[in-house]
C-alpha cells in the first residue's frame, strides 16, 4: 500500500496594525499568528502555534499538517511574550514552507458504518422529496467528506526543492512533547506576560554538568599519576615516619 501524497497548503499571513493593537490592549489572551491564519484561511481548524511547530487541520484535504515555525514567527512569539514592542512590529509577514509532516484524518470503522448508513438514509429521503433543510445541510456535508480512511497508512518521504526540509506523509502523527515554558504553546497569550525563561537552558546545562561530576560511576576527569616504568615502588616508611604521619606531622 502506497501512501498518497497530500499537498500541504502554502500559508502566508500578515499581522495588521489593528490586530496588533487589539492583542496588546486585550486581557483575554490570544495568538497573533493563529488569529491571522484563521482570518485569512477560515476553512482551517485546530490551529496550534508554538516556538517549534505550527499545526493545522484542513478538512477539505482531510489531513493535518505540521510546519516548522519560521524565525520571523519565533521572534514575534518571544517578543510578544516579553513585551518587546520594537520586535513585534505590525505588517510583519509570516510565510510557512512545506509541511514536514502530513497525516491523513482517520475514523474508526464503526463510525464509518454509521456515516454510510446515515448518508444512505438521507439520500432516500431526498429521492422521496421529504428532506428537511437541516437534513439537506447534513447530507451535503456527508457527501463532501466522502470516505474517511481508518488508518494513516505507512510513511513515505517526499523531498522538496529549494533546500526546503523533506515532508513525511502517513505514519503515526507527529508527537508533541511536554509543554515546556520556552515553547510558548497555547492560545492564551498576554503581552509582556514573560512566560518564557531563556535562562532555563543554561541552568539545565549546569545541573547536568554537576550531576556528571558528582556521579561516582562516571570516569574521572583527571587520572592519578602513576610511577613511570623502571622507577620501582616508593620506599616504605620507617617506624618514626609512620608515627609522625599518624600524629599529623607534629614533633614530640
Amino acid at each position: 500500500m502506497v501512501t498518497k501524497h497530500i499537498a500541504s497548503p502554502r500559508i502566508s499571513v500578515t499581522v495588521t496594525p489593528p490586530q496588533l493593537d487589539r492583542a496588546i490592549q486585550s486581557d483575554s489572551g490570544g495568538c497573533l499568528i493563529a488569529d491571522a491564519i484563521k482570518r485569512d484561511y477560515p476553512h482551517l481548524i485546530r490551529i496550534q502555534v508554538d516556538m517549534a511547530t505550527i499545526r493545522i487541520t484542513d478538512p477539505t484535504r482531510r489531513a493535518r499538517f505540521a510546519y516548522l515555525t519560521p524565525p520571523a514567527a519565533q521572534m514575534m512569539l518571544l517578543g510578544f511574550d516579553q513585551g518587546w514592542e520594537s520586535v513585534v512590529e505590525a505588517n510583519s509577514t509570516i510565510t510557512l514552507g512545506p509541511a514536514v509532516k502530513v497525516t491523513a484524518i482517520t475514523d474508526s470503522k464503526p463510525r464509518q458504518r454509521k456515516r454510510v448508513e446515515r448518508r444512505a438514509e438521507l439520500q432516500s429521503k431526498r429521492d422521496a422529496g421529504t428532506l428537511t433543510g437541516r437534513e439537506q445541510a447534513a447530507l451535503a456535508k456527508l457527501e463532501e467528506v466522502g470516505e474517511v480512511p481508518s488508518t494513516t497508512g505507512p510513511s513515505s518521504v517526499e523531498h522538496n526543492k529549494g533546500g526546503e526540509p523533506p515532508t513525511v506523509h502517513g505514519g503515526a502523527p507527529l508527537p508533541q512533547g511536554p509543554a515546556h515554558p520556552n515553547l510558548l504553546r497555547g492560545r492564551n497569550r498576554h503581552f509582556g506576560a514573560k512566560i518564557s525563561d531563556p535562562g532555563v537552558a543554561f541552568r539545565e546545562a549546569v545541573d547536568e554538568a554537576v550531576r556528571e561530576r558528582l556521579n561516582p560511576t562516571e570516569p574521572q576527569l583527571f587520572e592519578e599519576e602513576s610511577p613511570e616504568a623502571g622507577d620501582g615502588p616508593p620506599p616504605a616508611d620507617g617506624p618514626r615516619e609512620a608515627r609522625r604521619r599518624r600524629s599529623g606531622g607534629r614533633r614530640r
